[in-house]
């Protein structure tokens, strides 16, 4: 993801960790949560602009909301 900004809320972090404590596998399950949330932004990002922020929530680890840059999620929010 060159060329992005990634960060995490601190109820991100936790359902991460949640996640992969449920599945019992380590620092592996860790790795299995993060590219399961990252794999569409990772694909698209090459066609995106360069220097796109994400802010990663425990919505979007729960599955309830899709990871899109910040500006599309703020926009997303206010139609909701």
């Amino acid at each position: 993801m060159e060329g992005a900004e990634l960060e995490f809320s601190e109820d991100a972090l936790r359902a991460i960790a949640a996640t992969s404590m449920e599945t019992q596998t380590g620092a592996r399950g860790l790795r299995s949560v993060l590219e399961t949330l990252m794999l569409e932004p990772m694909f698209a990002l090459p066609d995106r602009p360069k220097g796109e922020r994400y802010y990663i929530t425990r919505e979007m680890v729960e599955g309830k909301v899709p990871v899109t840059p910040e500006p599309e999620q703020r926009e997303s929010l206010k139609s909701a």
